[in-house]
């Protein structure tokens, strides 16, 4: 049961939403509301952040983008006002920052490419973790998984007909939401419908939470749950040649898993879910006549 067989260069059109942040006391009012500090965060970079609640369960994740002293904040579309409104709730008198709306601004694209294609494309020797490059006058987001890269495409809406000509002249094809979300799977790419709701740890996220970080929502929470030292969840994927729907899935003898993603390809079955801590990264078990195959991510 191959995760990856022969994936093609492949892009998806993101439905975001896209905020532009700016002001002097932008990082301080930011860095009071996530989990990620963001003090010694700079021009170039990027970082993914956590937005979360009073129990220290994830509201939303975010894409934080440092461009020209101005920060691009890429959140779900879903939670947009809840996001924007947590920003700025309580800003003081005295304080300087402005959030505006950039959805009709800028679109984001995702790729999937092989590591020499991406190369070849866009002329970038290799990616650098959490570092921005440019290519004309969009910025490239890069993050290699299994041997892939991925990246997030940050263009405005004048450029998007010359990215689509490259895009076809490098044959790289778009695929809709559906086909997204199998691939997202196959990678063990986590969404805010396997987020929300859950202990940043439970989801694989505890690395966006800064150790010793000041007061943000749900810091007392995370505080002492890192205090214990050992997690009681994990996130997996799932390859199964029968269906396996969202929600509880208990199997005999092993316990529930939460099946937050599950997408059928021909006749396999490709999940991400929360279940108890793994001892070991793979495992097979039986369930209703089919084979699990379980990997932790």
């Amino acid at each position: 049961m191959g995760v990856l067989p022969n994936m093609e260069s492949l892009f998806f059109q993101r439905k975001d939403c896209i905020s532009l942040i700016s002001g002097a006391d932008k990082i301080n009012i930011l860095d009071r509301s996530i989990s990620t500090s963001l003090q010694d965060f700079d021009n170039n970079e990027f970082r993914r952040v956590l937005f979360c609640n009073s129990s220290g369960r994830i509201d939303d994740v975010a894409l934080m983008c440092y461009i020209d002293d101005k920060i691009l904040m890429i959140s779900s579309t879903e939670f947009c006002s809840e996001t924007r409104n947590k920003l700025v709730e309580g800003i003081g008198w005295n304080e300087e920052f402005e959030l505006r709306d950039a959805v009709s601004a800028i679109s984001r694209f995702t790729v999937i490419l092989s590591l020499p294609n991406f190369s070849s494309i866009f002329g970038i020797d290799e990616i650098k973790e959490n570092i921005i490059n440019e290519f004309g006058d969009m910025v490239i987001l890069g993050t290699r998984i299994e041997g892939l890269a991925v990246l997030d495409i940050l263009c405005q809406k004048e450029s998007i007909f010359t990215l689509l000509e490259l895009f076809e002249s490098a044959e790289i094809k778009e695929i809709d939401e559906q086909n997204w979300n199998l691939c997202r799977v196959k990678l063990g790419i986590i969404d805010m419908i396997d987020a929300k709701g859950n202990l940043p740890w439970e989801v694989g996220l505890d690395k966006l939470i800064s150790r010793g970080k000041g007061c943000y929502p749900g810091q007392e929470i995370h505080a002492r749950i890192d205090s214990r030292g050992k997690k009681n969840k994990t996130l997996v994927r799932i390859i199964s040649s029968k269906n396996i729907g969202v929600g509880k899935l208990r199997i005999t003898d092993f316990g529930t898993i939460n099946i937050t993603s599950s997408f059928i390809e021909k006749e396999l079955c490709y999940s991400l879910g929360i279940c108890k801590d793994l001892p070991q990264g793979k495992i097979e078990l039986s369930y209703d006549g089919s084979s699990l195959n379980i990997v932790k991510l």
